[in-house]
Formats: C-alpha cells, sequence, structure tokens
C-alpha cells in the first residue's frame, strides 16, 4: 500500500512539473484598443537565426473599444522576432508597417499557419515588429509585451 501511494504521489509531482514547463513557454500579449471600432489582431513570429520551425501567424483576436484583453501564445522563444497585424471592424483601418516581415492571413477566418504553407483564401501582409520582453525570472511566462491600437482614419 506504501508503494502505490509512493508511485501516486511521484506521478502527481511528474505531473505538476510537466504543467510548470509547460507554462514557462508561455507569451502574454495585452492588447488594449484606443479607437472607437472593434479591432481584430494577429500575430506573427520570425526566427532570428534562420531556422523557421516555430514560425507562424495566427489571428484573430478581437478587440472591443476602450477594452484591454491579455492573450497568450504558446511555445514563445526569446529568438523570435514577433509582428502584429491589425484591422479595424469593416477593414476601414488598418495597423501595419511600410515594410518588414510578411505573414499569411485570412481576412475573414481565423487562422494559424507555418509561413512555408499556404493559406487558402489568405494572403500575406506586413506585419508592424515589437519588441517583447524577456521574463525569465516570472516563472508562469517568458516573455511580455504591450500593444496599444490608436489608428486613426
Amino acid at each position: 500500500m506504501k508503494n502505490v501511494k509512493l508511485k501516486a504521489a511521484a506521478a502527481l509531482l511528474f505531473a505538476l512539473a510537466a504543467l510548470r514547463g509547460a507554462q514557462a513557454s508561455e507569451l502574454k500579449i495585452t492588447l488594449t484598443n484606443d479607437t472607437d471600432a472593434k479591432v481584430f489582431v494577429a500575430v506573427g513570429a520570425t526566427s532570428e537565426g534562420g531556422e523557421n520551425d516555430g514560425d507562424f501567424s495566427q489571428g484573430w483576436w478581437g478587440v472591443e473599444p476602450g477594452e484591454t484583453k491579455t492573450i497568450t501564445i504558446d511555445g514563445y522563444s526569446p529568438v523570435c522576432g514577433y509582428g502584429f497585424y491589425a484591422v479595424s471592424k469593416g477593414g476601414e483601418r488598418v495597423w501595419t508597417d511600410k515594410e518588414g516581415n510578411e505573414y499569411w492571413i485570412h481576412p475573414q477566418k481565423t487562422f494559424k499557419i507555418h509561413p512555408d504553407d499556404t493559406l487558402p483564401g489568405g494572403k500575406k501582409v506586413v506585419f508592424r515588429y515589437l519588441s517583447v520582453t524577456d521574463v525569465r525570472r516570472d516563472e508562469s511566462m517568458d516573455g511580455l509585451a504591450h500593444v496599444v491600437f490608436a489608428m486613426s482614419k
């Protein structure tokens, strides 16, 4: 009986350690919408070392006017550059950049795609680069970012 309890305790500790390890590769992004329209946000990641296994683009997260929302991206890597793209409901305003990394988006559906793949019905657009703060001292995540959308017409 004692041996069964030890095995159960060891299994529980292993499960907790695995869960903690999974949480340690998250990027927490706070999105703030300072516009008068709902904003839909996409995130893209590009490896800086040439390897692109972890590269992706993913969207959409909706943020209402005046709302602040925190999203979590699994698989955070401090060797990636992160870009953001946003569009207002109706598409009148776009938060992008003139040059930079291009990522896939789908204009009407949620998506998560590797940049080497194609997205039927999608298109490539330029994402705006944003620096991500490495916060490894915090056990619950590896990176933080705060994005404020203040798009003018």
